[in-house]
């Protein structure tokens, strides 16, 4: 399905460190609805700190681990992301995202995260074939209101990762998003 304006318009409503978990934080999502019911919007752009991963494996939250398997992970992982992409799901809106830091403080790797968001139907994007940059580092065209050329780009950057090895995250468009960004 193609995003297209619609009589020249073209609504979007940026949801930024909603950073939910496995345990639904009710007033976040009451929020979330009253937003969506009010802007209508013609896709909602998810920009980073979706979910809290690196508490996905506590208790509640602090330090005592309860999770101990990458499938367990995984599990609480879905869990927090249906949280917040259920609402625009149920409603037929179209969304996007990209991650941030706390995306990626865990176990479960941002191809597999990105499984987890292409499993919607309204999910759009994560669809750049270029494997030199990560799966979040993609271009979203936005049609003509006919569906006959491209009246707007978005570009969603990659700009927050962890280097598990190093165990230190980062923040900023790396070099090779730039120069896909040039191509």
């Amino acid at each position: 399905m193609k995003l297209k304006f619609n009589n020249g318009k073209f609504v979007i409503l940026q949801v930024s460190d909603a950073q939910d978990l496995q345990f639904v934080r009710h007033t976040m999502i009451r929020m979330l609805n009253k937003a969506y019911d009010t802007v209508k919007p013609d896709l909602v752009v998810f920009t980073g700190d979706n979910i809290l991963g690196n508490h996905l494996r506590d208790a509640r939250f602090g330090s005592r681990k309860v999770v101990h398997t990458k499938q367990g992970e995984l599990e609480r992982m879905k869990t927090a992301i249906n949280h917040i992409i259920a609402p625009v799901e149920k409603r037929g809106i179209p969304f996007a995202m990209l991650y941030g830091n706390h995306d990626d403080m865990n176990w479960i790797t941002k191809d597999e995260q990105a499984d987890i968001y292409r499993s919607y139907t309204m999910c759009r994007g994560l669809d750049n074939p270029d494997k030199s940059v990560d799966c979040d580092t993609y271009n979203m065209p936005i049609y003509s209101s006919d569906g006959e050329k491209i009246a707007y780009n978005i570009w969603m950057m990659d700009t927050a990762w962890k280097d598990k090895e190093e165990d230190k995250c980062y923040t900023g468009v790396k070099k090779e998003a730039v120069e896909w960004y040039k191509r």
